[in-house]
């Protein structure tokens, strides 16, 4: 029994061991790579200067850190078009990132913060099936995980530094505390990300009225109780911090980058494309209202489609977008093809296989255009294709993910699978 013991102590501290020399090698090759390419990464540089700068005493909303963020990521300041980089994360989240300031060295902040975007690539990978309910079979399970972790939208914002990743993670990690009814996580992590409100903004705003209707009031005090606890760190450390960062902030969304709805439609047909796309914008919001309103008393599955047709429609209801803001389309992405295999068994997997490898090259192939092109339609294209898809496959899906089997061979089918 003690020898046993012993050995099972052993293979522990041997996979601790194994675990941290994998980190440790995962951070020494992004170093490498952040250093012999040393341009690039701009977002995150924008917050590790802001957060080096309260390291060091310094105002972190001064454009001193603007100038300084433009000379790491464009080798120079930056020009008359080009994004200035303002820092525009509150104080109170910017305090998470202080760890990446215990360094003064760029490039290897650069190299620590690629690591653990690569580490929440993975895990966002790995959790959307189990938010779908998918037990993908080893195919298209192998070929999912390169979907998530090679298609345009994963890599687009690992290179280019953007806080999007960690974003998706936090949001999913959140998702899956809800399921498994840990309100107290769920609400500590949705207040970690109350940044990206382009993102993430509609989808909070779903979520607390899904628990409002169900009276789960634990994530609203536990939402209140982090960010109270940050806020009131950030005022001890810096009491004047907040009319600089709305100065910032404002100075920021004067040169947002990315796109609405409105330019495609009015490059088409600028003289009607205005009205038009605040038509579209909304018909499609008074859609999403109403899916909003009728998973309001349902389960966690009503919900969770919701959630990600939430996830799928901001930018065709003319919010913002960019190309770096999609991570979390493998959501809506994962669950569409849950429900591929779910109905067609054997021919669903080559089918989610083969829509999968379409993702794949078909991403790739829109980014090269939009690389390539200086033409207004690559950037469309890359744009609003992929969440008029993942729109699409939802409301292709929702008959079989909202309402029971239709028939008596569906009932059987799906009384083996869950007993199997």
């Amino acid at each position: 029994m003690l020898h046993t013991q012993i050995a099972s102590r052993i293979r522990v501290i041997l996979f601790i061991l194994l675990v941290l020399a994998v980190l440790a090698g995962l951070a020494w090759a992004n170093t490498a790579l952040a250093r012999r390419y040393p341009l690039g990464g701009g977002e995150f540089l924008a917050t590790w200067s802001a957060a080096r700068a309260l390291v060091e005493g310094g105002d972190p909303y001064s454009k001193d850190v603007a100038h300084q963020t433009q000379t790491l990521t464009y080798g120079r300041a930056a020009r008359e078009g080009e994004y200035p980089y303002y820092p525009n994360l509150p104080l109170p989240l910017l305090l998470l990132f202080l760890p990446f300031a215990l360094t003064d060295d760029p490039v290897l902040a650069r190299g620590l913060w690629l690591s653990l975007s690569e580490l929440a690539l993975l895990a966002l990978a790995f959790a959307a099936p189990l938010l779908a309910e998918w037990r993908p079979r080893r195919l298209s399970l192998t070929v999912f995980l390169f979907l998530a972790l090679l298609w345009a939208y994963a890599l687009i914002p690992l290179v280019g530094g953007f806080l999007t990743i960690l974003h998706a993670a936090l949001i999913t990690a959140a998702l899956l505390a809800l399921r498994e009814e840990q309100d107290e996580l769920a609400g500590a992590l949705l207040a970690l990300v109350t940044f990206y409100w382009e993102i993430g903004g509609l989808l909070m705003l779903f979520v607390a009225l899904w628990l409002r209707s169900h009276r789960r009031g634990r994530p609203f005090v536990t939402f209140a109780m982090t960010l109270a606890t940050l806020s009131g760190i950030a005022f001890v450390i810096r009491p004047s911090w907040l009319l600089p960062f709305l100065r910032a902030v404002i100075a920021d969304r004067r040169a947002a980058i990315g796109m609405t709805l409105r330019l495609p439609l009015v490059y088409w047909w600028p003289e009607g494309g205005r009205p038009l796309a605040a038509i579209l914008s909304s018909l499609l919001a008074i859609v999403l209202l109403l899916e909003w309103r009728a998973a309001r008393r349902q389960g966690f599955r009503h919900f969770y489609w919701v959630t990600c047709l939430t996830i799928a429609l901001p930018p065709l209801l003319g919010i913002r977008t960019a190309a770096h803001h999609y991570p979390l389309l493998i959501l809506p992405i994962a669950l569409t093809l849950a429900t591929i295999e779910d109905r067609w068994e054997r021919l669903g997997k080559w089918l989610a296989a083969l829509l999968m490898l379409f993702l794949l090259g078909g991403t790739w192939a829109l980014f090269r255009s939009f690389t390539h092109s200086i033409a207004p339609e690559a950037e469309i294209a890359l744009l609003f294709i992929p969440p008029l898809l993942a729109t699409l496959g939802l409301y292709w899906s929702r008959w079989w993910i909202l309402r029971p089997p239709r028939t008596w061979l569906d009932r059987v089918k799906r009384f083996i699978q869950e007993r199997v």
